[in-house]
């Protein structure tokens, strides 16, 4: 019955499959009927096949928010920026932090900037697939998908197919040993039409706060439904489902009962056997419940956890032995080491009678019955109420909340912030994460001149090539692949450092040697900024930086690029760090083709390797250097791009092309910078 079952969808997939080729395949964005001119049609047959391919996850992503889009659930937010305060500088803020950049047009963030902050978070940050304020497509037109269809599973079929994708078996689930998760949240990012804000919740749910591990057992298709259906679980917020569901339903999934191995716990009779890795994890990673007792200190120094409802000894003894009496019958079960992606209840190895858990006695006949019971009370202990939004944030948006280990600002500061954090969750009746976020992302808490949170590789990779990404035909182009990028920095997606602890942190990314030096020289030799592709003896155009500037005119004058770029890529608004230093250097690079040293010193001109002959005086560039050197300062300075009348092509004279290449360079420079690794608060 299962194999003739897979033979009709394989029929169905063939006859499909027909249909899109006599449609006109390659023009995606038109076909889809008779004529080829029905989107809707396309979308909906492309839903099909990517719910119906055998053997692979596919998962529906719900078209919710997750949370309620009336401003006035946001006007009240304790700490809320003022209306004067929230600006062009706090819009960019949010949008580097919670959507890889967010490229929106300079349009769009200053509309939002004019707009009340809770009426434009709302706009902002939602888990909707689709985000039509941000990420459009420049050039060609978004992936020609419904929003369904845009789940990290569907997305990973659809990649596997051969569209958008250089190499589809990189997107194979069935590859137990592969990176398809990785490959395809990494191609997604910077897929214009795929909303950055969804894609990052996601990432940081289940490759930080729930972290499983490609290296620890857990599977590609496991993984897969992992994060789509913790990201569809918080879209449901909307519908009024509370955040604790959404951890209560990722505890009993079969990526975490591989991870932890308590698929295999039993209760026989009185006997238990099984471990206690997630009974303490549950408590400790999911909710941030420490067990430190009544009178623990929940924040040592700052806070006492008062109405614990039981001793340090007893979350020990009891609620932790008897949480892992809860999880017996979780099975996940197969044939060989690909396990299943889904779980079933066996309630004959499942403890009968009562288990006691933070002092409460809780009944059921399984481990679905009994966790849905404990969520509530999981996620209003107090010492949870303490520290889970602060791990929240931590992850996403400030590593500056350690009091014993200040980065920047005084202990005050960083209690202040603290106090507002807890003050935003407890606030919440109903506890939901997406209003939490867009509530601490419009408050004082998060626009603080304490504020600081260094870039991992995937926050910092993700960024880059979400901003550079123009169209959707740049995704088939090898040297701009990000996952390239990000092999280069020996980081993996869905792979985390510290296992169920968590990915690599920003404050490691930034205090890592190597990882400064691969990211200097991948934006030094002009990867970031790369315009054109060779394969053999054919070089190919794929990017116009024309198109990245608002006006996309011509005679664009190099201090307007100049700004726009700088803005663009580090968020810096106000342009409190665009020196005279940062402005000489992209000046020449716009002008010239070359940095201001090069053009200062003639011993860099006519060195036989790139500057490699001259001393350190001669190529480093200061204030006094430029007053020396300021009539060239100021030709540069004066200068246009994309002039009236130079041709659009070759290199003979200046050109288009040649000015597209620059900007690059300029790119380049900028990511290079101090400026990329590390986002702050105002």
């Amino acid at each position: 019955m299962h194999s003739f079952r897979n033979l009709i969808q394989k029929i169905f997939l063939f006859i499909a499959l027909l249909y899109f080729t006599n449609c006109n395949f390659l023009n995606l964005l038109e076909c889809g009927s008779l004529t080829c001119t029905d989107k809707s049609r396309l979308q909906r047959l492309a839903a099909l096949i990517l719910a119906t391919r055998p053997g692979y996850v596919s998962i529906e992503a719900l078209d919710l928010s997750g949370a309620s889009d009336d401003p006035n659930t946001y006007a009240g937010t304790p700490g809320k920026l003022s209306d004067a305060a929230w600006n062009e500088q706090a819009v960019r803020d949010v949008l580097q932090v919670f959507a890889f950049g967010g490229p929106a047009t300079d349009e769009q963030i200053k509309i939002w900037a004019d707009l009340k902050p809770e009426a434009a978070i709302i706009q902002m940050l939602t888990m909707r697939p689709v985000n039509p304020y941000l990420d459009n497509a420049e050039e060609g037109g978004n992936l020609p998908l419904a929003p369904g269809d845009l789940s990290l599973s569907r997305l990973s079929i659809y990649f596997g197919n051969g569209n958008f994708a250089r190499t589809p078996a990189n997107f194979d689930q069935n590859n137990r040993f592969g990176n398809s998760n990785g490959y395809t949240l990494m191609q997604a990012i910077r897929a214009k039409g795929v909303n950055p804000f969804r894609l990052k919740l996601g990432f940081i749910e289940t490759n930080y706060h729930m972290a499983t591990n490609l290296d620890k057992n857990v599977n590609p298709k496991q993984m897969v439904r992992y994060f789509d259906e913790i990201s569809n679980d918080i879209a449901k917020g909307s519908l009024g489902q509370a955040y604790q569901v959404t951890l209560v339903n990722a505890s009993l999934s079969a990526a975490v009962a591989t991870q932890y191995n308590h698929r295999k716990n039993t209760v026989q009779g009185a006997n238990f056997f099984g471990n206690e890795d997630f009974a303490r994890e549950y408590h400790q990673l999911f909710f941030g419940i420490l067990g430190t007792g009544v009178n623990g200190d929940c924040v040592v120094g700052q806070t006492v956890c008062s109405g614990n409802p039981e001793s340090y000894d007893e979350h020990e003894k009891t609620t932790i032995p008897q949480t892992a009496r809860a999880l017996a019958g979780i099975t996940v079960e197969g044939n060989n080491d690909f396990l299943p992606d889904t779980v079933t209840f066996n309630s004959v190895v499942h403890p009968s009678g009562n288990l006691k858990i933070y002092a409460k006695e809780y009944g059921g006949n399984n481990s679905k019955e009994r966790f849905d019971q404990f969520g509530t009370p999981s996620i209003n202990h107090p010492e949870s109420l303490q520290f889970l939004p602060v791990r929240i944030v931590q992850f996403l948006a400030d590593e500056n909340l350690d009091t014993g280990n200040i980065i920047y600002g005084t202990s005050t500061d960083l209690t202040n912030k603290l106090s507002r954090i807890r003050e935003i969750w407890r606030a919440m009746s109903n506890k939901n994460i997406v209003e939490f976020i867009r509530k601490y992302a419009i408050s004082d808490a998060f626009h603080n001149s304490s504020r600081v949170k260094y870039k991992d590789s995937v926050d910092r990779i993700g960024t880059n090539m979400n901003l550079l990404s123009l169209g959707n035909s740049e995704l088939i182009v090898e040297p701009v692949n990000s996952w390239s990028k990000l092999q280069g920095e020996s980081i993996t997606p869905f792979r985390p450092e510290h296992d169920v602890f968590g990915g690599q942190t920003g404050l490691e990314a930034s205090n890592t040697d190597d990882i400064f030096i691969r990211q200097y020289n991948s934006a030094r030799t002009g990867n970031f900024g790369l315009t054109t592709t060779s394969t053999g003896n054919v070089t190919t155009q794929v990017k116009n930086f024309q198109n990245i500037f608002p006006s996309k005119g011509r005679n664009i004058k190099v201090t307007d690029m100049t700004e726009f770029l700088w803005k663009r890529f580090t968020g810096d608004h106000n342009l409190t760090y665009l020196t005279i230093i940062e402005r000489a250097q992209i000046y020449s690079l716009l002008a010239s083709g070359r940095d201001f040293a090069y053009n200062i010193s003639e011993t860099c001109r006519t060195s036989d390797s790139n500057c490699k002959d001259a001393t350190v005086n001669d190529t480093i560039v200061t204030a006094a250097v430029i007053n020396t050197n300021i009539t060239l300062y100021r030709d540069y300075e004066g200068d246009v791009l994309f002039k009236t009348g130079q041709a659009a092509n070759g290199d003979n004279t200046d050109t288009d092309d040649k000015d597209s290449r620059r900007i690059g360079y300029a790119i380049d420079f900028i990511l290079a910078t101090p400026f990329a690794y590390v986002q702050v608060g105002r």
